[in-house]
């Protein structure tokens, strides 16, 4: 990084700061589809409130780690300018590290919660063993995103920005329910309409083969 300019480092701390606050909006927004997600599947009302306590942690923690975020310093162009350690650099700023940790601590948790929660809802259905499986399957994938996670929480404490670990596998779980629905859609359906498209007769031919002409 030092072979760049002073110029160039700076643009890269302001880029880097700017990519802190979308992080920790894309990561409160991956979890609050995934909450209603969940709302739209389960109608049982003890379950909805347990959801909408959850959007409301979720929608809380996501806030207050945004504002840590943008107010880390004081002032705030310390956030890319500290490194120059000049006369204009004069103020202090919170551990970054440190943020990261007990945001990826946090979020660990409401991932294993929401984990639990359709989990729990599922084994209770009366549904056959097979379909009851493939339905906690599907949502266990969700263990992906909390495994991410935690790797996530060991490289922040040897110091490791490693965010851009996390998001990418948190937008697959998120999407993952509605694959099944995607390739129902739009996969199969096509594939049937062009078997059906082959399997009609072509003009001038007829069901059985024969063609009668009439003068």
């Amino acid at each position: 990084m030092w072979l760049l300019t002073a110029d160039q480092i700076t643009n890269y701390f302001k880029g880097y700061y700017v990519m802190q606050a979308l992080y920790h909006c894309t990561i409160t927004l991956l979890k609050a589809s995934v909450l209603f997600l969940y709302q739209r599947i389960f109608p049982f009302e003890r379950l909805k409130i347990a959801l909408w306590a959850t959007q409301a942690f979720n929608l809380i923690i996501g806030v207050i780690f945004l504002f840590l975020g943008i107010f880390q310093c004081n002032p705030v162009h310390l956030a890319w300018t500290l490194w120059r350690q000049d006369a204009q650099s004069q103020g202090t700023c919170m551990n970054i590290v440190d943020i990261g940790i007990a945001h990826g601590a946090i979020q660990v948790g409401l991932d294993i919660w929401m984990l639990a929660l359709p989990l729990m809802q599922i084994q209770s259905l009366n549904l056959k063993w097979e379909k009851k499986s493939s339905l906690m399957a599907m949502f266990s994938l969700g263990l992906f995103l909390t495994a991410t996670s935690s790797v996530r929480l060991r490289l922040l404490a040897e110091d490791h920005q490693g965010t851009y670990n996390f998001t990418g596998v948190g937008i697959f779980t998120a999407c993952a329910p509605s694959i099944r629905q995607f390739f129902r859609v739009f996969i199969l359906r096509r594939h049937d309409g062009q078997a059906r498209l082959h399997s009609e007769p072509s003009p001038g031919r007829a069901s059985g083969g024969v063609v009668e002409e009439v003068h």
